[in-house]
């Protein structure tokens, strides 16, 4: 056994193609099992772990998802079909196999035919309410960050955020301007059945969005004094302003792909869980708001890193399906090319 598994490296070459074809979204954890060392000691601890396990979850509880594919494919190659004496575990483990590539397909039909096989009226009504909703929840929060501006900090806060919003809106909009026109050539690839395409695309648009938010987030913060001077402001209105750019300015590779994210849900079938991204981030940015300004009375800084600590957390719980794996897009190896530009 140990023998054979020294050779597990041509295997796992054999394998690469197949593995990425029926269960992309971990093909990537499968490039991280390098050395030699990595491989035996993986199909020692199955080797081990199929021997003294004989019902179904105890497998799955302790060797994992992972393991449990990694294995099927060492055994059907003969590898590991030596140490494999149980021949039910090694029926449970192709059926297990199968079903989740299944699954994933299942959910790929279903979210495509959201979109491809609802009545026209009835769509329009599924997506337009949501984003009606989430738009008036965004609303609200405007009116209420100008409200505890001005009741927590002052009339001169209030009219300093008025003067570097468009600096901030300019900021998010070049991350949604990059959101929007992938969302077009990702629905485009879907509706061609095309997903590894859509994947690529996908993953270099969210690229494309961190690389934008360092560069203009660093580009604001070195020019919010002169841009603010070139306005007319001056003394404590100066001031403020700035600070309060600065601050979106820093937390800009991680906001600014929240627009963008909202639209990818859409594309894959969550247009409620968008929805309730907007509302969950609107809700806690005021919250978060009146606690620094209401509560421990800090300045106009705290007013935009309540905001951007709000957006922060619904990046992270949109990520969470795009991570897993459990949606239509997911992560991919990057590949750019000129196409993806027209």
């Amino acid at each position: 056994m140990f023998e054979k598994s020294l050779d597990i490296r041509n295997v796992f070459s054999y394998n690469m193609k197949r593995i990425s074809d029926v269960w992309p979204s971990k093909s990537i954890k499968i490039d991280c099992l390098k050395t030699a060392h990595h491989r035996i000691s993986i199909c020692v601890h199955l080797r081990d772990t199929i021997k003294r396990c004989r019902v179904r979850q105890v497998i799955i509880s302790i060797t994992g998802r992972f393991f449990c594919r990694c294995f099927f494919v060492l055994a059907q190659t003969n590898i590991c079909a030596n140490s494999c004496k149980n021949i039910h575990t090694l029926h449970f483990l192709e059926k297990y196999f199968h079903y989740e590539h299944q699954e994933d397909q299942s959910h790929f039909m279903s979210s495509t035919a959201l979109f491809a096989r609802t009545n026209p009226l009835k769509l329009f009504f599924l997506a337009a309410i949501p984003g009606a909703v989430s738009m008036l929840f965004s609303a609200l929060y405007q009116t209420f960050d100008g409200m505890f501006i001005g009741q927590f900090v002052g009339r001169t806060a209030f009219a300093a955020i008025n003067l570097a919003m468009p600096f901030v809106i300019i900021n998010f909009s070049l991350a949604d301007l990059i959101g929007v026109g992938s969302s077009v050539s990702i629905s485009i690839a879907l509706g061609r059945k095309q997903r590894e395409e859509a994947n690529n695309i996908f993953t270099c648009a969210c690229l494309m969005i961190v690389s934008t938010g360092i560069l203009i987030g660093g580009l604001l913060y070195v020019l919010a004094p002169t841009l603010i001077a070139l306005m007319g402001a001056q003394g404590q209105y100066a001031v403020f302003a700035v600070q309060y750019i600065r601050v979106y300015a820093l937390c800009s590779p991680v906001t600014t792909i929240i627009f963008a994210l909202d639209n990818y849900l859409r594309i894959c079938g969550y247009i409620r869980g968008s929805m309730m991204m907007n509302i969950g981030m609107s809700v806690l940015s005021a919250g978060l708001e009146w606690l620094f300004l209401g509560v421990f009375g800090f300045h106009i800084g705290a007013a935009a890193l309540a905001t951007c600590s709000g957006i922060f957390v619904c990046v992270c719980c949109a990520m969470i399906p795009f991570i897993r794996g459990k949606s239509t897009l997911r992560f991919c190896i990057p590949r750019f090319h000129a196409r993806m530009i027209r």
